[in-house]
């Protein structure tokens, strides 16, 4: 073979290592036209798979990349959050004013939740079936807003804070699973499950 050819062989084997290694735009987001996605400062941005080792020197000469993973997971809500307290940690039976136990239980939630961007705040009381359906849900709404109303004591923003009261409507135990109706000791302690106050926390 001719002197010549292999030295076009030479420089388009070149070129084309030279292209692969140009297109090799993994570490950044590229748009449809394979231009590079740019903040509004017209800084590139790179995506989770950057690594120095193929970094563009168009994108890094200035040194004014945003590192893309990072805004992502800031503007990914983070997944909402339920609590389950039983009413017997909080309340006396029957009642709807916090026990000291209570503190503890809800100064571990408030910790979680001061510095989280929170959105929504709902506290549902719930009560057995035990009693009249009106005094049930007057009280699961007095437990509720007793709960809102520490949260509220302890620096959470009372406008994120919705409490409801649903009374005996919701049961965790099955219609089958505690028979009598009369408030024994062991009927109360059958039904402990479905005295309990949620509380549900969505996030920005």
């Amino acid at each position: 073979m001719k002197k010549s050819n292999l030295l076009v062989i030479a420089l388009l084997a070149c070129g084309t290592i030279s292209s692969a290694i140009a297109q090799d735009k993994s570490g950044y987001w590229v748009g449809a036209d394979g231009s590079f996605v740019k903040s509004g400062d017209g800084t590139c941005m790179r995506s989770g798979s950057w690594t120095p080792a193929i970094a563009i020197a168009e994108c890094e000469a200035a040194g004014t990349v945003v590192a893309a993973k990072s805004a992502v997971v800031a503007a990914t809500a983070a997944a909402p959050m339920t609590t389950s307290l039983a009413s017997e940690n909080l309340f006396a039976f029957g009642q709807s004013t916090l026990q000291a136990a209570a503190v503890a239980e809800l100064d571990v939630l408030v910790t979680k939740l001061k510095g989280a961007k929170v959105q929504k705040i709902a506290v549902t009381g719930h009560t057995d079936r035990l009693g009249s359906a009106a005094l049930n849900k007057a009280l699961a709404q007095k437990r509720a807003a007793a709960v809102r109303k520490y949260l509220i004591s302890k620096g959470i923003d009372k406008s994120l804070i919705q409490a409801v009261g649903m009374g005996s409507a919701q049961p965790k135990t099955a219609a089958t699973a505690c028979t009598g109706t009369s408030a024994n000791p062991q009927l109360i302690a059958c039904l402990a499950a479905d005295r309990r106050v949620e509380i549900n926390v969505s996030f920005r």
